[in-house]
């Protein structure tokens, strides 16, 4: 019992460890949006562009 409560304090809800999404998990929503028209061309290509700098 104690080892399951350690296990699900240290792990997210789906399994995977907590944090921010990878940059292929980014460029993914970047694109969702951008199709969805949440977001215009130049803003697109803005974030795109900072994204893919690394």
């Amino acid at each position: 019992m104690i080892w399951w409560l350690v296990r699900q304090a240290g792990v997210g809800r789906y399994g995977a460890p907590p944090g921010p999404p990878t940059t292929s998990r980014a460029l993914e929503i970047l694109n969702e949006r951008y199709a969805k028209g949440e977001i215009g061309k130049e803003e697109y290509e803005e974030r795109k562009r900072e994204l893919t700098a690394s």
